[in-house]
């Protein structure tokens, strides 16, 4: 077996790109240094769009006549210094806002961009806020909005420079991506950055899973809650705390204040399309349909021209990691990306608890030092020598890959066998699964052939498995419509589950058409052939998870699994309420899965880069951390995951899906 070294390719790193140097941990084999260099001074004080309302309060026309609201922070004089008459701007496209009003992470976009001399402005989304029209959840018409916005910024506000950038969490990070890659091009142009924390590439991806929904409730009452919530209540949620100049007021106090309530014009458009979006956000069926497909930002991805930095945890509950595939290897502007372990949030600050010790204290300085470069221009960032992505292992280890999440790394496969073996190199036999009722780890009324699973035994090795993972199955159905859903599971040495050990993927047999520009795109469903065995693959979210020498992965194919690990439920609800399981068919279909050399069944996945430099970087509480990072990672197939199956090497999942 080989090594994956902090190798020659690490030193010349080290010494070429001024924005990594080697580190100043001890030990005999270093990691290098990831250190971003914001260039831009934080000399200038802030003022609020209360500060000059006629000067800091505008509003844009969109294509059908719509008024586009938008309020901005701009620096202000300060111990002497006063800012240029002409700044640049960055944009924040959002509809969790109201007027006057900042969510905590936009406050931390203005802390750390407007002293440098950047103006900020927040643009209420359409439908939302103090904006007209109706929200249409990431459309073209949304794009249309944010192309208009940035031409304005740049040309005809009272202090544009002719450049813009675009940073965003979620709704307002597809925000910002859906105006980069779809955005009139002669309005764009002066869009030079994005920054995008977990967007929704695919709004299929988001509420469904290759032709199967992610518990239908569940999606039904979040979609709905969102339109009605955040459009007719304009951008309010009634539990939350609303920030109004300095004081933090809720919700229900702000709500009687004139100023934080619509224009009367603007509140019947709000309604004009909900009932249409919900309709087609929360649909029973699978299908990708015309709506989904309007809202796909995959086969857009080449068409992006602004540099892009992205942030997605592995850990996200809310935006789906699929979302990765397809996108962000398609970029071809300038790009980075970090992906790591956390949640639904830039990684500077676990909000959910998660790994705080993991939290990046770099993350707003990597900000910076991206708009410094792209926006303004600056070359002496050291941005250009940054890793095109940086992935963190779920043992915390940060490492560089030239993409994600495809990595360069070789494929391995582990084949499932007879007797609940995973791993055999001459795998024999079938099992049998019932599609009938919803399934998860927790429920004592689990049914003959609910589910079968498939175990690894000890790892003889450590191992990683990176990227999307796939099961590769064959199957055979007795009816024309069926689920399967699949769960990995990763153990530690003492037999518990691993913390972020848990992922789970689906997929209808009606649904099982080639993949297109990375994911799903099957526009209607057709009947599973009855009584002959097919090929079916089954996706499972982008992870980057190390299981230990000694501890073993588990596969459970079933008609329905939920994502978490199997606990009680509450108030007398099963466990599939609140972890968000896929839903069976119901069809009470019986499913044959072939895993013979014939029809060979094994999971498919890709090995980090066995040149992948490994990164020391700067976390919550500890500047560059001592951790102990070994000499050399050692190669990370579990000792048998590169071996061929039935004679036939490993397939690098991506091959398979596109």
């Amino acid at each position: 077996m080989g090594i994956r070294r902090v190798t020659a390719a690490a030193v010349a790193l080290a010494v070429a790109l001024p924005a990594v140097a080697s580190s100043a941990s001890a030990g005999p084999s270093r990691a290098v240094t990831f250190r971003p260099r914001p260039v831009s001074a934080p000399v200038f004080a802030v003022a609020p769009p209360d500060t000059d309302p006629q000067r800091q309060r505008h509003v844009v026309m969109a294509s059908d006549g719509v008024e586009l609201f938008a309020e901005t922070w701009l620096p202000a004089p300060r111990h002497g210094l006063r800012p240029p008459a002409r700044l640049p701007s960055v944009l924040v496209m959002s509809p969790y806002t109201g007027y006057n009003r900042t969510t905590r992470t936009s406050q931390k976009i203005v802390a750390a961009l407007v002293p440098r001399g950047y103006a900020v402005t927040q643009m209420h989304v359409r439908g939302t806020g103090e904006s007209g029209g109706c929200l249409e959840f990431f459309s073209a018409r949304e794009a249309d909005d944010g192309a208009r916005m940035v031409e304005w910024l740049a040309t005809r506000s009272p202090w544009g420079d002719g450049t813009v950038g675009a940073i965003g969490l979620s709704y307002w990070a597809t925000t910002a991506l859906n105006t980069a890659a779809r955005g009139d091009r002669a309005l764009t142009k002066y869009l030079k950055a994005v920054v995008a924390a977990a967007p929704v590439t695919s709004s299929y991806d988001h509420v469904r899973n290759d032709g199967v929904h992610r518990f239908w409730v569940t999606n039904t009452t979040h979609n709905t809650g969102s339109m009605y919530g955040y459009s007719l209540l304009s951008g309010h949620s009634p539990t939350e705390t609303l920030v109004t100049g300095e004081d933090p007021t809720p919700v229900v106090e702000a709500l009687t204040d004139p100023r934080t309530l619509p224009e009367p014009a603007h509140v019947p458009q709000k309604g004009a399309c909900v009932a249409e979006t919900v309709a087609a956000e929360t649909a029973p069926g699978s299908d990708y349909t015309t709506y989904f497909a309007a809202r796909d930002l995959r086969p857009h991805a080449g068409s992006i021209r602004a540099a892009t930095l992205m942030f997605h945890g592995h850990r996200d509950g809310a935006v789906p990691t699929i979302m990765q595939a397809g996108f962000f290897d398609r970029i071809r502007a300038p790009k980075a990306g970090v992906f790591g372990v956390f949640d639904h949030e830039f990684p500077d600050e676990h909000y959910s608890g998660l790994r705080p010790e993991w939290e990046r204290a770099d993350t707003f300085p990597m900000i910076v030092a991206w708009f410094d470069r792209y926006v303004r221009g600056r070359r002496d960032t050291g941005v250009e020598s940054w890793p095109a992505a940086q992935v963190q292992g779920s043992d915390g280890h940060w490492r560089v890959e030239r993409s994600w999440p495809r990595t360069g790394g070789p494929p391995g496969q582990l084949a499932l066998s007879a007797g609940g073996i995973l791993g055999a190199a001459s795998p024999t036999g079938r099992s049998v699964v019932v599609d009938a009722v919803p399934f998860d780890d927790a429920s004592p009324v689990a049914g003959p052939n609910q589910r079968v699973v498939f175990d690894s035994g000890p790892l003889k090795e450590r191992l990683e498995i990176v990227g999307g993972p796939l099961l590769d199955t064959w199957v055979t159905v007795d009816r024309s419509d069926a689920h399967l859903a699949v769960a990995l599971t990763a153990y530690g040495r003492d037999g518990e589950p691993l913390p972020d050990g848990r992922i789970v993927g689906a997929r209808s047999l009606r649904h099982v058409a080639p993949f297109r520009h990375g994911g799903f795109a099957q526009e209607t469903g057709a009947p599973a052939p009855v009584g002959v065995p097919f090929r079916v693959l089954i996706r499972l979210p982008v992870i980057d998870l190390v299981v230990p020498r000694g501890g073993r992965i588990t596969i459970s194919i079933a008609g329905s699994q939920t994502t978490g690990p199997g606990v009680e439920g509450t108030a007398g609800l099963p466990v599939s309420v609140f972890e968000y399981p896929t839903e069976p068919s119901f069809s009470g279909a019986t499913v044959t899965v072939h895993h013979d050399c014939a029809h060979p069944t094994a999971l498919r996945f890709l090995l980090p880069s066995q040149t992948a430099v490994v990164l020391d970087v700067e976390e919550r509480g500890r500047v560059f951390p001592d951790r102990s990072v070994p000499p050399s990672l050692p190669d990370s197939d579990g000792g048998h995951a590169r071996r061929s199956v039935c004679g036939v090497a490993a397939v690098d999942p991506y091959a398979l899906t596109g």
